[in-house]
């Protein structure tokens, strides 16, 4: 749990990755943020050499991940067929039922404030005008959608209110002696359910 900016979307032109690389790499100098670069195995992988999902793996990635501080890392790193990813959907992939859930990249911004999320939406924007295509982003923060600060900080006060009120309830939270787990599981999500609402417990 954690507001979180979530995107899919796919680089217009395989070929251009190298000169998207180089352009976030000079925006994360100038910002003093670290990045990685990802450079696939097979020095051969073309847009046209894709394979079935379920082949791909993280030696397939091309391209560039950002790390942030307080902030999860922000990948920007494609696969053959052209199509978003992270490592941790390739590493995931296996537990997921539809996987179509590999080429939704996502990040956590919580702990990394505003600021640090309204930078991110003005670089995922930016690409997307020079290279991306199909780009789907779903903001939790509002702020893709409304290009508004104030509705910025008015979701980011929501989430922080509901981590403070789970992380409450969970340091009152007791289990009962023989309790199953489901019982169990059941009366924390009533608990939460409650404490959520503004309830007592």
């Amino acid at each position: 749990m954690g507001l979180s900016i979530h995107y899919s979307g796919r680089i217009n032109n395989y070929s251009e990755i190298n000169i998207l690389v180089e352009e976030v790499q000079d925006i994360c100098d100038s910002l003093h943020w670290d990045y990685n670069i990802w450079v696939p195995a097979n020095d051969e992988i073309s847009i046209g050499n894709s394979k079935k999902n379920k082949d791909y793996t993280i030696h397939d990635l091309n391209g560039i991940s950002i790390s942030v501080l307080d902030c999860e890392t922000v990948f920007f790193t494609f696969l053959p067929d052209g199509r978003l990813s992270s490592p941790l959907n390739l590493l995931a992939q296996g537990a997921y039922t539809d996987k179509e859930m590999i080429y939704t990249v996502a990040t956590k911004t919580q702990y990394a404030g505003p600021d640090t999320h309204m930078a991110l939406v003005k670089l995922i924007r930016y690409l997307k005008e020079k290279y991306l295509d199909d780009l789907q982003v779903d903001d939790e923060g509002l702020y893709w959608e409304t290009g508004d600060k104030k509705v910025l900080l008015s979701q980011f006060d929501k989430y922080n209110h509901a981590l403070s009120v789970i992380e409450a309830a969970l340091l009152d939270f007791k289990a009962i002696p023989g309790e199953s787990a489901q019982s169990l599981a059941e009366r924390l999500d009533q608990l939460l359910v409650k404490k959520l609402k503004g309830d007592k417990y």
